[in-house]
């Protein structure tokens, strides 16, 4: 059971980082709250 929440924990930190670099790639980094 905490395996798997870690596992969750690591795929929101992804989706959570992911989003941000793509955004801060892009022109409009002001989209970036």
């Amino acid at each position: 059971m905490v395996r798997s929440r870690l596992a969750l924990l690591s795929l929101l930190e992804v989706a959570a980082v992911r989003p941000v670099e793509h955004v801060g790639a892009l022109p409009t980094s002001g989209i970036r709250a």
